[in-house]
């Protein structure tokens, strides 16, 4: 069983990438992470039009790292917040199934429709 991170874009932030490699050093004792930071998409122009084309071109390369039977979590905006308890629990039951998990983390312009609806 696995836990994979998918990042739209690379935290550049030493502050922040210290803080992942603890938080991921710590969660490593039970479960393999592992973490996998995509190039966001080019934009042209802050159209309608290409924000959803580049959303689209970041699915297919987010696509690439999902399996069929993953258990995938894209994190948005309107999404639904879980305290600690209630966010341990369902990942246990997850992986009381043997399934991977999958967080997906979005562009500055979030994540398109197909890998919202991919989520479980």
């Amino acid at each position: 069983m696995k836990i994979k991170i998918i990042a739209l874009g690379k935290i550049k932030e030493h502050s922040l990438t210290s803080l992942i490699d603890e938080y991921k050093k710590r969660i490593s004792k039970y479960v393999n992470v592992e973490i996998i930071e995509i190039k966001e998409a080019n934009l042209k122009s802050l159209s309608d039009k290409d924000i959803c084309n580049a959303l689209e071109e970041e699915a297919i390369e987010i696509n690439k790292y999902i399996k069929k039977d993953d258990y995938v979590i894209p994190l948005t905006i309107e999404g639904k917040s879980l305290d600690s308890v209630t966010f341990a629990n369902d990942l246990e039951s997850v992986f009381s199934f043997g399934k991977d998990i999958i967080f997906i983390i979005g562009s500055s312009y979030g994540l398109s429709d197909e890998i919202k609806n991919r989520g479980n």
